[in-house]
């Protein structure tokens, strides 16, 4: 029924999110990580390849690419339809976040956070509209004491620890280092 469409609220989402041509229903996405594909090559898409010619909606999500396999640049393309990105955290830095092709329809891209500089490409001739959003939230973590910096920005897929890890206060748990 493409009067109803479907919602998810505070999902998890590991891997693409793929919507076809098909589809004329509205999807809308609130309050939900999205943490992009497993895998992919420098010029695919990590978290969402839209065609449209429905509605994608995403409020208060963030977007981070949490594999280091994924080498894909781009988080969104849209290629047709409508999209609404209001007050999400865009967190993979140094990628193009947001491709609007020409066929997309209508966007409104507002109020987002973008860790970073902000890379939206607007190719759309329809109704587009990019207002009031920041650019190096949080900007470089800074380092403390014996803390753990686990910095997404460093592109190199080098993850490493060292020493024992340290139990929490419930018992059996060893969940930090």
């Amino acid at each position: 029924q493409g009067h109803a469409g479907i919602s998810f609220l505070n999902g998890q989402f590991y891997g693409r999110v793929v919507v076809k041509g098909t589809n004329t229903g509205p999807i809308r996405f609130t309050g939900c990580g999205m943490f992009g594909s497993t895998v992919g090559k420098p010029e695919d898409v990590s978290h969402l390849d839209f065609a449209g010619p429905g509605e994608i909606n995403f409020t208060n999500c963030h977007f981070m690419t949490i594999d280091p396999a994924c080498k894909a640049q781009t988080n969104i393309i849209t290629r047709g339809g409508g999209i609404t990105l209001n007050s999400c955290f865009f967190m993979d830095a140094g990628k193009k976040h947001i491709i609007l092709e020409e066929g997309t329809e209508t966007a409104v891209i507002i109020g987002n956070k973008f860790r970073g500089k902000e890379t939206i490409i607007n190719r759309s001739k329809g109704n587009v509209k990019i207002n009031d959003n920041v650019n190096n939230v949080l900007g470089t973590p800074k380092e403390e004491e014996g803390a753990l910096i686990v910095d997404n920005a460093d592109l190199t897929g080098v993850f490493r620890t060292s020493g024992e890890w340290n139990g929490s206060a419930a018992p059996g748990n060893r969940d930090y280092l």
